[in-house]
Order: C-alpha cells, then sequence, then structure tokens
C-alpha cells in the first residue's frame, strides 16, 4: 500500500519485498533480483536476529545491510501497518474520505479545459490525460494485458503516461521549444509545471495564448504518437511546431477582450503573430455645469 508503512513486530504479516517496512519496497531497489519469491519477513528471523540463508531467492550484500538496520523487537508483538497521512499512524473513515476527496481536481482547473477557445477534441484529450485515462501501453498492462511495449516515438523506453507526454526526447524537444517561446526560467516536467504556466497572471489574450499553446502541445504528442503506431509515419519536429502554432493564433485572435500589455505580454502575442487587442479608448463626454 503506497501510502502505509508498516511497523516491524514478528513479520508474519509483512511481506519481504513488496511492503514498505525498512524504506521503500526491497523490489524497487537497484540491486533487488529480478525474480524473487514472495514470502513474509518472519521466515528469515530466527531468535531475534536475521539469517538471510533462510531466503529463498538470495539477497544482495547491500539489501542487507539495509535489513539489518532495522530494529527486531525484543519482545514479540503483531505487526503493525501505520497510515501515513495521520498524526498517530490510524487510518479513520474521516482521513480515507479527506484523502480521496483531496486527490481530485479544484473546479477552476476544468474551467480552463472547458472554454470557448480550447477546440473541444482537445479539451477531451486533456481532460482524459489528466484522469489518467490514455489508452497509452501502461493503461493496458494494469488492465491485465500482456504485450511488448515500447515508445513509438523514440523507440528507448517502455511507453508510459509520464514517459510520452514529459520524458520522451520527441516530447523534450517539444517542450523545450514551448520554454523559449513564452520566456520560463524552468522546465516542464510534469502537471505542477504546467499549472505554474497556466497560473501566471496577464492579460486575457496572453492567458489563452498560454492555455492554448500547452494543450495543444499534450494534443500534438499524442497526434503524432498515432502516426507512427498505426501508420509508421515518423512526424517532424518542424511539422509540429507549426501544428501548435495554429492552434494557438486561431485561439489567440479568437479573444475579443481588450487589456493593458506590458512589454512581455506584448512580446508573447508578437511571437505567435497573434493580432493585439489594444483596451478601449475612454468615451469621453463633454458636461456642462
Amino acid at each position: 500500500m503506497d501510502n502505509s508503512t508498516c511497523v516491524l513486530g514478528n513479520g508474519s504479516s509483512i511481506s519481504l519485498w513488496s511492503d514498505r517496512w525498512c524504506g521503500s519496497p526491497l523490489f524497487l531497489h537497484s540491486d533487488a533480483p529480478v525474480l524473487f519469491e514472495e514470502h513474509s519477513v518472519d521466515r528469515l528471523l530466527i531468535n531475534g536476529s536475521w539469517d538471510f540463508s533462510r531466503s529463498a531467492t538470495y539477497i544482495p550484500a547491500s539489501l542487507q545491510v539495509r535489513i539489518c538496520s532495522c530494529t527486531i523487537p525484543i519482545v514479540s508483538r503483531p505487526d503493525k501497518r501505520c497510515w501515513d497521512n495521520s498524526p498517530n499512524g490510524e487510518l479513520s473513515l474521516k482521513l480515507a474520505y479527506d484523502f480521496k476527496r483531496s486527490r481530485g481536481i479544484p473546479q477552476d482547473r476544468w474551467k480552463m479545459i472547458w472554454n470557448n477557445y480550447i477546440p473541444p477534441s482537445i479539451s477531451f484529450m486533456v481532460w482524459r490525460l489528466m484522469h489518467h485515462k490514455m489508452p497509452t501501453d501502461d493503461l493496458w498492462l494494469r488492465r491485465g494485458f500482456s504485450f511488448p511495449s515500447r515508445c513509438s516515438l523514440c523507440g528507448c523506453m517502455d511507453e508510459s503516461e509520464q514517459h510520452l507526454f514529459f520524458n520522451c526526447r520527441f516530447a523534450l524537444m517539444l517542450w523545450s521549444w514551448l520554454k523559449s517561446m513564452l520566456n520560463l526560467s524552468f522546465s516542464i516536467l510534469g502537471w505542477e509545471d504546467i499549472w505554474r504556466i497556466l497560473d501566471k497572471d496577464g492579460a486575457v489574450q496572453c492567458k489563452v495564448i498560454n492555455l492554448a499553446a500547452v494543450f495543444s502541445l499534450l494534443h500534438t504528442i499524442w497526434f503524432a504518437r498515432n502516426k507512427a503506431r498505426f501508420n509508421d509515419l515518423k512526424l517532424p519536429i518542424s511539422s509540429c511546431v507549426s501544428s501548435i502554432k495554429s492552434s494557438v493564433f486561431l485561439a489567440g485572435n479568437a479573444v475579443s477582450h481588450g487589456s493593458h500589455l506590458n512589454m512581455q505580454d506584448f512580446a508573447l502575442i508578437k511571437s505567435f503573430k497573434v493580432t493585439i487587442r489594444p483596451p478601449r479608448a475612454p468615451n469621453i463626454k463633454e458636461v456642462l455645469w
């Protein structure tokens, strides 16, 4: 369980390789064997000390040192599972409800996705991505399907949602281009960085440009992936950049609200060749007293 930690007692209910009882699960360690026999920790405990020869799977020396750092209780007692988000380690119904509710996405995020300036096809794709429902290989593998996986864009790693949209060499080149266009001082490695872009203060037209650029880039990555996988067609980066610019151009020009611009906003709008919407001139009326 990702959000709980096991406190060692007699070891009978703790999985040696899969549970979090001495830090992160042992099978995630770089020295962990690829194939191992799952069993409880108590198999290695003899008279209050560790006996690694009783394990059916060889345990590397680095993992043995890590296991030996765990304190063995003097008095035998049942194992205990502690909830990470609780002050006393106990899981209550209220904490479970609050935890599940906090994982939801705030209402203002949905207003960003579903708006008049973003095409519905792009909004729907981003909505699925935020819910982790895009049919990438890792989703099918989690559902029990078995097949070899490989990223269709770079061919270097297994395809997963995080890799395809943020870590793939193809995606990194597009994010690097967008970083230069938006004059960002940070790299874009996940949703937290995306929200930093979309939450920036600025004119309405600039906010729409940022929104359209980010969402169009995500949609372009998925489009390029499908072209490579189903049509055996590798789209060049220049073609993808042109597609993103076209989407931003249409979204930016659809804004009718005028606003005062600073030099940074002005440079952003001109970089995408969007028509600037200046604020309306004040209507001055003569008043006779």
